[in-house]
């Protein structure tokens, strides 16, 4: 089960989720909407949300690093290579 940040915060609030132990039971049937790994996973294989063809050769090198070493290192990009690749995407 997947939610967006700003759902799991209302979640989160949600005092209905607290149990008798006051932890909080999350389930299919007390969540309303969620996403399930196929919908989670279609847009991304369907090249609806992901990165375009050149951002995509920027990030190779440095995801190859990753998966050879175990962890992040210095970004081979220039700075503002790097304030591009890194910025947040606008809010919808």
């Amino acid at each position: 089960m997947y939610f967006s940040l700003d759902h799991w915060k209302i979640l989160e609030a949600d005092p209905e989720l607290v149990g008798p132990k006051k932890g909080r039971r999350i389930s299919y049937s007390n969540v309303g909407c969620h996403l399930n790994n196929s919908d989670f996973a279609g847009p991304g294989q369907n090249a609806w949300v992901g990165t375009t063809p050149q951002q995509s050769l920027m990030l190779e090198p440095i995801i190859e690093s990753i998966i050879v070493s175990g962890r992040p290192s210095s970004s081979p990009l220039s700075p503002r290579t790097t304030a591009i690749a890194t910025r947040s995407p606008p809010s919808v």
